[in-house]
């Protein structure tokens, strides 16, 4: 059996400092840049706080974390681990488990993400309180939201490509090249669905549903928004 080795991402990067003028305003940031030689994948987990990812050109992954809390106890207590599994980049926060808990504004910090990568890794997201956005990803994107806002510029959605996004509570807005040759799936439970192209669309008692096409269909998105609205734009 292959051996996956999952080894946390020794510091390349300018060391994280602390600033705590007390109130709400202590933070910290750090940055690290990865090779991204051999990646096929990035996976960011956050709690609390926006994440945005956005591609960008060469071949490094570079991650900027800044945590904010009441007191540098509590930002002492947030972890921001990044770790290498074979072909994966993992980022995930992580709260001592005295912390307070992680739905605490006052016992633990929030982290704000804003993550580069190469615009063809697989992108995976998932977030408990705070916006998502991405912009200009070319890979499988899929996203799990529970409180916030999800906004995502993806270009052409063809080929094989997969997307799937989920918000529990928040809008979805999608914007997709004209020229997209993809199959979308959209539902709510309560919000309205909008689109730039003809698709079978049903209002229900609860919630509505999009069954729809753009160019040949080869792609897949799935879209579902629990309370909120799914809106597909021409980018």
């Amino acid at each position: 059996m292959k051996r996956l080795a999952a080894l946390l991402i020794p510091v390349l990067a300018l060391p994280a400092c602390v600033t705590d003028y007390g109130g709400d305003n202590a933070h910290e940031h750090m940055h690290r840049a990865l090779p991204a030689a051999g990646v096929r994948s990035i996976r960011v987990q956050n709690v609390s706080g926006p994440v945005a990812i956005a591609a960008t050109t060469g071949n490094t992954v570079t991650i900027d974390a800044t945590k904010n809390a009441s007191d540098s106890d509590a930002i002492a207590r947030a972890h921001v681990d990044i770790i290498r599994d074979g072909d994966q980049i993992t980022v995930r926060t992580r709260y001592d488990e005295n912390g307070g808990g992680w739905f605490s504004r006052h016992n633990g910090a929030s982290v704000a993400y804003d993550v580069r990568v190469p615009a063809a890794l697989n992108v995976e997201v998932s977030n408990v309180s705070g916006a998502v956005v991405m912009s200009g990803t070319a890979g499988d994107v899929r996203i799990e939201e529970i409180s916030g806002p999800v906004r995502a510029t993806l270009g052409r959605v063809s080929a094989s490509r997969h997307v799937q996004i989920s918000s529990v509570s928040g809008p979805i807005t999608v914007e997709i090249a004209k020229n997209s040759d993809v199959r979308v799936d959209g539902k709510t439970v309560s919000g309205a669905i909008r689109t730039f192209f003809q698709g079978d669309a049903h209002k229900g008692f609860v919630g509505e549903t999009l069954d729809g096409r753009v160019g040949s269909g080869s792609a897949s998105m799935s879209l579902e928004a629990v309370s909120g609205s799914i809106t597909i734009s021409a980018q």
